[in-house]
């Protein structure tokens, strides 16, 4: 039999159990609210998260940690991929929490550095180790070019080298018959040829404890050149020159690209170096522009008219058969005569 009404008693204790939900759900909720951080309180968490990430994967790399010179914080110590070592400070005061890489200019993390919070428990060195190295690689490089005809140039050595790198000085230049270097006796020459005046001229020595912060270059008789170094780690110590061509030539404004200088079989360790030394300022949008090869060093002797000659240096590792033989771009707007030496570098055994 189907009812059509409630009575009142029914109906008091139907209210009755419908309040007690709603009063259950509403403290669901108020439980729920407070479980969830305010919005300023989490935001802050969410920075100390970023920058305690950040300081452990710059504790991970480092090599040595202290405190600051001065002020509050602390300094990393890290070696670079090329060799050379930088600095990172973190530092802390009333403006808030900074980082600073090197000399570059500082960042800042924070506002309010001060009131940061977090705790790493550990670092650990890198997980992969990489395997022993055995070609040579460059390391850093260094360049020079006077201003003006003179008779010295002083070029500062690459920086980050250390005991045993092989140092290659390359040298362009206008009419000098001859080029000596600050301690001759511990240099060795592989190339002094020239081409109707433009000389190149490339030179060798083992970097020790007594190498100089700078080469002084001494010409004769007056002239203006340019001066690249470059240092390179893992040369064979015993026999560190593979092969050395040569090749003259005459560059136009139409572009004369000359091909890579190598020899016909090439071990995969060695590395093949291409100097090139040119009249004006060959290079065409600042790139030698050889392909498979990386640019390392090019610069250029101011002149009257124009740039009176250049350095460049590039180089790759192994020879590469599979590709066109590379042609660098290498035009300026008058003829210019171009000296151009290839030196393979052998690895260790």
């Amino acid at each position: 039999m189907k009812r059509n009404a409630f009575t009142l008693i029914e109906l008091i204790l139907a209210v009755a159990a419908s309040a007690m939900v709603m009063v259950s759900l509403t403290g669901s909720v108020m439980v729920v609210s407070g479980l969830l951080q305010p919005d300023e309180q989490a935001a802050q968490f969410a920075i100390d998260r970023q920058i305690s990430d950040r300081v452990s994967e710059d504790l991970r790399y480092s090599t040595a940690i202290g405190p600051l010179p001065s002020g509050s914080g602390f300094r990393l110590t890290r070696t670079e991929p090329a060799g050379a070592t930088a600095t990172l400070d973190y530092k802390a005061d009333w403006t808030g929490l900074t980082r600073t890489v090197g000399s570059a200019p500082e960042i800042t993390l924070d506002t309010v550095g001060v009131s940061h919070q977090f705790q790493i428990d550990g670092v650990s060195g890198a997980s992969w180790t990489p395997p022993p190295v055995v070609y040579p690689q460059f390391r850093s490089g260094s360049a020079g070019a006077t201003s003006g005809s003179t008779d010295k140039l002083s070029v500062p050595t690459p920086a980050g080298v250390i005991d045993g790198d092989l140092i290659l000085l390359c040298f362009s230049g206008r009419s000098p018959y001859t080029v000596e270097l600050s301690k001759k006796n511990e240099w060795s020459t592989l190339v002094h040829t020239d081409n109707n005046g433009l000389l190149l001229f490339v030179a060798y020595r083992w970097a020790s404890s007594n190498f100089k912060d700078e080469i002084d270059v001494k010409v004769t008789p007056n002239s203006r050149f340019a001066v690249s170094m470059a240092a390179f780690s893992n040369v064979r110590a015993n026999s560190p020159i593979g092969s050395i061509s040569i090749y003259k030539n005459t560059s136009k404004s139409s572009g004369l690209n000359p091909l890579a200088l190598e020899p016909a079989s090439m071990n995969a360790n060695d590395l093949n170096i291409q100097i090139i030394a040119g009249e004006g300022s060959p290079w065409v949008n600042g790139t030698i522009g050889m392909s498979s090869f990386v640019d390392i060093e090019q610069i250029s002797a101011p002149g009257t008219l124009f740039p009176s000659n250049s350095i460049g240096i590039t180089l790759r590792r192994g020879s590469s058969a599979s590709l066109t033989p590379p042609q660098m771009h290498h035009s300026i707007f008058f003829s210019g005569y171009l000296v151009q030496a290839g030196i393979v570098l052998q690895g260790p055994l």
